[in-house]
């Protein structure tokens, strides 16, 4: 089962992905991320570099992509905190767990079509 394999896979490398973190570390000062400020940052990165437009609103969902028009839908129901994480992993969105591999490997949000 999907959940079982991810799940473990977290466990067996005691829920630490050391390029994954060192990626996350690098972005965040690229983009230059400061405490309290991590949902502005990341909003700002999603629309410039990837041309990627947030909506807030109600709905069924906690959080839905729109490739068709670049576009993340993000529930009011979720903290700012859970906000910033669906954002981060937007930008690297999806992952898929290399079966070769110890780490995740990202597929990103392709940058905006010049």
């Amino acid at each position: 089962m999907p959940h079982e394999e991810i799940r473990d896979f977290f466990y067996r490398r005691q829920n630490y992905q050391h390029d994954t973190d060192l990626a996350a570390e690098r972005l965040a000062e690229e983009i230059g991320i400061r405490p309290g400020d991590v949902v502005r940052a990341l909003t700002a990165r999603l629309a410039d570099r990837h041309g990627v437009r947030l909506t807030a609103g109600t709905g069924d969902h906690l959080h839905h992509y729109d490739d068709a028009s670049r576009t993340l839908h993000l529930s009011n129901r979720l903290r700012p905190g859970q906000r910033a994480f669906r954002m981060a992993t937007q930008l690297g969105r999806p992952l898929r767990i290399d079966q070769n591999s110890t780490t995740f490997v990202p597929h990103p949000v392709a940058p905006r079509p010049e």
